[in-house]
């Protein structure tokens, strides 16, 4: 794929986010090579860093997403301490009005972990977007499980 194609593949991953709700298109830089494209930028949260790139794999002719978009949240000093980013997604998690016995969130350097069990892959899929969601999280390892009984 010559220069000329890598620049146009570049521009339909850009006009895609562009057209997106979900993305602020305006704080992500695209470029191309070959089929791979890399996203660089910062956004508000890491739901809009996976939605990025969401949009850029699902670009045709896109076989490879290098993403290296910073998640850097809106209107907040974007150095939050692990501790407040704690209470961000614990407050995200009650927000969801799901019935959870026991969940555990560990958070380190920004990267939020949750574990536990859950009664549904749908509550387990939405605990999931609340968390993304919060403010601060950069990376979700998410480790629940669903209960079978």
């Amino acid at each position: 794929m010559g220069a000329q194609s890598e620049s146009a593949l570049a521009a339909e991953v850009t006009r895609a986010m562009t057209l997106s709700p979900e993305v602020d298109s305006m704080a992500i830089t695209v470029s191309g090579e070959g089929t791979a494209v890399t996203l660089v930028g910062s956004v508000g949260s890491y739901a809009e860093r996976l939605a990025a790139y969401a949009l850029a794999a699902r670009t045709p002719g896109v076989e490879r997403v290098e993403n290296l978009i910073t998640v850097r949240p809106y209107g907040l000093n974007w150095q939050m301490s692990d501790e407040q980013i704690l209470l961000e997604a614990a407050k995200a998690i009650v927000s969801t009005n799901i019935h959870v016995d026991q969940i555990d969130l560990e958070v380190r350097r920004h990267v939020v972990t949750i574990s536990g069990r859950v009664r549904s892959n749908e509550d387990r899929r939405r605990l999931r977007h609340a968390v993304e969601s919060a403010s601060g999280v950069e990376i979700l390892r998410n480790l629940l499980q669903i209960d079978e009984s």
